[in-house]
């Protein structure tokens, strides 16, 4: 498993700075919670594979928005 987790390494180094700061936006404001609960109990796992789709685009806009500063 360790050969493994060294390949995938540079990956979640590079992914983890784009995650972190989307997660950032995502406030535990009332309005914020409510909105969540509601969307989760609305739709349930149906609209799981978009965190998937989402994770990866924010993931490349954060690599862009590095190498510009760079």
């Amino acid at each position: 498993m360790r050969p493994r987790l060294r390949r995938l390494r540079p990956y979640l180094l590079a992914l983890g700075p784009g995650l972190l700061a989307a997660s950032a936006g995502n406030d535990a404001a009332a309005a914020a919670s409510a909105t969540y609960a509601s969307a989760g109990a609305s739709y349930g796992y149906g609209l799981l594979w978009a965190m998937v789709l989402v994770s990866i685009f924010v993931g490349v806009v954060q690599e862009i928005g590095a190498r510009m500063g760079r």
